[in-house]
Formats: C-alpha cells, structure tokens, sequence
C-alpha cells in the first residue's frame, strides 16, 4: 500500500522538498483565460484563506470564491466541504460551458 511506503519520516522529507522548491503561478494566474471556481476552507492550516482570496482576485474570468466555514485544507473529503462541492461544481460546469 502507498501509504505504509511513502508515510512516516522516511516519505516526509521528499514531500516537503517537493512542495517547497517547486515552481509557482503567482505572476502568471493573471493569463488563466479560464472560467474559475475557487472553494477555500476557512480552517485550512496549509494555505489560509486570506491568501487563496488573493491569489483568486488575479484570475481574470474568476466565476465565484468562496470560503466555507469549517471547510479544511482538503474539502471535498470533510463535512461540510464535500456538500458545498457537490452543490457548487454542477452550476459552475451549467453555467460556464
């Protein structure tokens, strides 16, 4: 299983060098000529909300953000994230294709 491989501090390492020298998007999200959705978790403690509402204000067909109280860093796999996902993807798929 990939986790009892990858957890612990033997997996530890790599992932956080990953995350940490990897290329960022911050100057370019102003070219993302896309309709987008962003759902952020008001309890998310890798990235706080002040931050995703900035990075989002740079999107130029930014469709909705949207802070969900309660909501953690990976919201589509708690409550309430996963309810406010499932209603949300839908009308942004309806009402921007």
């Amino acid at each position: 299983m990939w986790i009892k491989r990858h957890a612990g501090p033997k997996g530890y390492d790599p992932a956080l060098n990953c995350l940490l020298n990897r290329d960022t998007i911050d100057d370019k999200l102003d070219e993302i000529n896309v309709p987008a959705l962003v759902l952020h978790g008001a309890d998310d403690r890798m990235c706080p909300a002040q931050d995703a509402k900035e990075w989002s204000s740079k999107l130029p067909k930014l469709w909705k953000f949207e802070i969900v109280e309660r909501g953690v860093h990976q919201l589509s796999l708690t409550e309430p994230g996963d309810e406010v996902v499932a209603q949300l993807i839908p009308q942004f798929i309806k009402e921007t294709l």
